[in-house]
């Protein structure tokens, strides 16, 4: 109850809490809590909430049904939660400038149908498709998916059945940067190299169908990276300048 009265809290960061079941509607990252299945959505609070993060909550199921109003949400994260969580009725607030999600087929295939473009000032997306057997594409070239412009970095892992980058679907990413292919074993091949003439950093993890060739060799990259599925650096291919870091993350 005395958590819950905390109204000028601005951040709250909890790991491996065993038995927490609920938390105030502030900034909050959540990481390792099993009983956590849902957050308080009343007060003001939740119009203030500028990143709200769950990493492996295995019981979390719910987003906030209003989260579409959350104006001030910059940052969502929702990975390797409960495998029945669902996309919000009303959707995702449309100011969000980061994106990932893990193990949530639900949310992605329902993200896909409510539309990408519609999160126009998206900047970062990071994508991970633990059970979406059904996608070959992306963006999905079947219903004509596309992306918002802003993007700057595309990070997707895990499709197992990926075998290409819709070119249509990303022609007005004049602002991406970097972008990465993990763990997608049957993709084959990427855009055109006239596509991307924005891109700088390239990374291909454990995709073998692309570790044999790839368009963008082109003096626009800083550098692409390939690496096999141990993860280990099997070729490297630097044009100009130096390795700014972005490549350092973990990409597992």
């Amino acid at each position: 109850q005395d958590f819950h009265e905390t109204v000028d809290l601005k951040s709250i960061r909890i790991s491996n809490a065993e038995n927490i079941k609920s938390l105030p509607s502030q900034e909050i990252e959540v990481n390792g809590c099993p009983s956590l299945v849902s957050f308080e959505e009343s007060g003001s609070s939740t119009t203030n909430l500028k990143v709200l993060s769950i990493q492996y909550g295995e019981n979390f199921r719910a987003l906030p049904k209003c989260i579409n109003n959350f104006t001030s949400l910059g940052e969502l994260k929702v990975v390797y939660c409960s495998d029945d969580i669902s996309f919000p009725e009303e959707g995702f607030p449309i100011n969000l400038t980061s994106l990932e999600i893990s193990n949530a087929p639900k949310i992605y295939t329902s993200l896909v149908e409510w539309g990408f473009n519609r999160l126009a000032s998206l900047q970062q997306l990071d994508i991970s498709g633990e059970r979406c057997s059904n996608v070959v594409s992306f963006p999905e070239e079947g219903i004509g998916m596309t992306l918002p412009p802003p993007l700057t970095s595309i990070r997707i892992r895990n499709f197992k059945n990926l075998e290409f980058m819709c070119s249509k679907g990303i022609q007005n990413l004049t602002a991406l940067q970097d972008l990465a292919f993990i763990n997608c074993p049957k993709l084959t091949s990427l855009p055109e190299k006239d596509m991307l003439l924005s891109l700088e950093r390239l990374c291909i993890w454990g995709c073998p169908l692309l570790e044999e060739g790839c368009p963008h060799t082109e003096a626009h990259l800083r550098v692409a990276k390939f690496y096999g599925a141990c993860g280990h650096l099997t070729r490297t291919i630097p044009t100009y300048g130096h390795d700014t870091g972005w490549w350092q993350k973990e990409w597992s």
